[in-house]
């Protein structure tokens, strides 16, 4: 049964998961919602052990193009893994609207 919060927008974005500041995963971002995002990826991350952060580029692989979202991993599929956010960050979700 899901329990989400508010409707996902479908994406398709480079996703790069980092544990400490040290990157664990890679993969796409598939959706994103005002609670948490979906990133499909090959690699296994643990959700009992995940604070992390997904960095996401909005158009090439530029600084000024990179938002990093505080993360906490609650699921993990045979396709990727559900993250929710730790804390709102309004500017990034305007970023990605636009």
């Amino acid at each position: 049964m899901e329990r989400r919060c508010g409707e996902r927008i479908k994406m398709c974005l480079d996703a790069y998961i980092y544990h400490r500041n040290r990157k664990i995963a890679s993969g796409r971002l598939k959706n994103i919602g005002s609670g948490g995002m979906f990133v499909e990826t090959e690699q296994t991350i643990d959700p009992k052990a995940a604070i992390l952060e997904v960095e996401l580029f909005t158009d090439g692989q530029s600084a000024e193009n990179r938002i990093r979202f505080p993360v906490m991993a609650i699921h993990r599929s045979e396709k990727g893994i559900g993250l929710i956010f730790r804390r709102y960050c309004s500017h990034a979700r305007e970023t990605l609207e636009d």
